[in-house]
């Protein structure tokens, strides 16, 4: 089955290239937004396979558009357009929840193999029920954890947790979106709760060891050592 590619970007002109260019190729269906709301309001009751949004956008910022995604779903493949090529705003890009980022103008040629790469590692993902992260094995279908060959007895929400943590190793997860993926972002739930969740799973994962699994970004999230 073709892929579907979701593109956000306010310039109709390269919206329709990408299109043209992604058909010619048979790689992927492409649908085009030119609003970042529009594009929002289609995430909510649609996944796709990949998602490339713009961050200069008219009516919302590409960022806003990145993490709002990002809380629907935690391992979509997400790409960032930018016309900025300054170290902040890369960083900027890959902390709001990005996993690759597309500097313009670009080659198509790159543009298509780094979409085919981040489909493939999509792909790779679903298809394995293992996760590992340093000497951390997570295992989906048995719900066991073992820490260096060593089985480490956790709660369902602690598994939920680090599950979600070594699913999105390369990157760091703000609170909200923890929240929204192990808790189903309640109302009545604060993200406080992803802390203390946070300190009673290290303190699981690290007993009797030296090592650190689990890295805090101040002011921002979570991220799983590799």
């Amino acid at each position: 089955m073709i892929p579907t590619l979701v593109i956000v970007e306010d310039n109709a002109s390269l919206v329709e290239y990408i299109q043209d260019f992604l058909k010619v190729k048979g790689e992927c269906n492409v649908i085009g937004f030119s609003s970042g709301i529009e594009a929002l309001k289609y995430f909510k009751s649609n996944k796709p396979n990949i998602a490339v949004i713009d961050l200069g956008l008219e009516d919302i910022h590409g960022e806003e558009v990145c993490r709002e995604v990002r809380k629907f779903y935690p391992e979509l493949p997400i790409i960032i357009l930018t016309g900025d090529r300054s170290k902040d705003s890369i960083i900027s890009c890959l902390n709001s929840g990005a996993d690759d980022y597309i500097t313009k103008p670009f080659d198509s040629e790159e543009f298509l193999a780094r979409i085919k790469a981040r489909l493939r590692n999509a792909s790779d993902s679903a298809n394995t029920n293992i996760l590992q992260a340093a000497d951390l094995t997570l295992n989906i279908d048995t719900l066991e954890v073992f820490r260096n060959g060593v089985k480490v007895d956790l709660t369902a929400k602690e598994f939920e947790l680090l599950k979600y943590l070594m699913s999105n190793k390369f990157r760091v997860s703000t609170r909200d979106s923890i929240l929204y993926a192990v808790w189903g972002f309640s109302s009545e739930v604060e993200t406080r709760v992803v802390d203390v969740h946070i300190g009673k799973l290290r303190k699981k994962l690290e007993e009797g060891t030296d090592t650190r699994y689990i890295d805090a970004a101040r002011g921002y999230g979570y991220r799983i050592k590799e």
